[in-house]
């Protein structure tokens, strides 16, 4: 609404455009959280902080490793995927890259509200969205004058980003737990090393557009594959098959 009454619609438009792709990135971040969030409360209402601690390091290293493979081919390829939803929505690949960087980074900072709500931290919680919306708004209306509908991306992403560092704060300062280890570094460089080599390659051999994407989408994402497997220990992969088995043992046992 903000970008609609100072740029006009067409900027809207291309904002829109650019909000749908790095959507998928925002439901993987949720989905991860949502499915190990649960493990952390419980945890930490058994007096195991330890294991909470453990957990929480875990799930940011997952949360990368679900979000920099897209976030990396949209920042890369932005300009062919805009122009999937016509000639005009080009002009949004700029948009695209800095919201798909905002939320690589965000994922690799830690989890966000729905730890911080297992450590009953509600109140910290509302106000941290209070200071995302005021960051919003003031970066949009000092940007978008400037710089039209690119402002509105950074102010996406600057409100993304201090959400997520003062949940980070508050989730240390409430249980002591770090978020952040070297595997989290590791998951970063594993997608790193496996997607952009790729799209250098690409650009070398002239493969623009759609033929670039395909080659970085469908090489990248198996040497992805591979490297993560390989590293699956230090990436706590191996973690994986125990929290899939407990909520059936939970059941059972609810049922019995």
């Amino acid at each position: 609404m903000v970008l609609s009454a100072l740029a006009g619609s067409a900027a809207a438009g291309g904002f829109a455009a650019a909000g749908r792709l790095v959507l998928m990135g925002q439901l993987l971040l949720v989905a991860v959280a949502q499915a190990v969030a649960p493990f952390v409360g419980a945890h930490l209402a058994s007096g195991r902080p330890e294991e909470a601690d453990r957990l929480v390091r875990t799930l940011t290293t997952w949360s990368t490793l679900v979000t920099w493979p897209p976030m990396l081919v949209l920042a890369m390829h932005a300009e062919a995927l805009t122009g999937l939803f016509g000639g005009d929505f080009t002009e949004a690949a700029p948009l695209v890259q800095v919201m798909a960087v905002g939320l690589a980074v965000m994922a690799a900072l830690g989890p966000g509200d729905s730890v911080l709500l297992m450590t009953g931290d509600s109140r910290g919680s509302l106000w941290n969205h209070i200071a995302a919306l005021v960051v919003m708004l003031g970066v949009a209306f000092v940007s978008i004058p400037i710089v039209g509908a690119l402002g509105a991306a950074m102010a996406w992403a600057a409100s993304r980003l201090t959400m997520r560092v003062l949940s980070v704060w508050r989730i240390r300062r409430a249980c002591a737990m770090r978020c952040v280890d070297r595997s989290v570094l590791l998951a970063i460089s594993v997608a790193l090393s496996s997607y952009v080599p790729v799209r250098i390659v690409g650009w070398r051999w002239g493969l623009e557009g759609l033929a670039g994407l395909s080659l970085t989408v469908l090489v990248g994402s198996a040497l992805f594959v591979v490297v993560a497997a390989s590293r699956r220990h230090d990436l706590h992969l191996e973690q994986l098959p125990d929290l899939m088995r407990k909520p059936r043992r939970a059941r059972a046992a609810s049922a019995a």
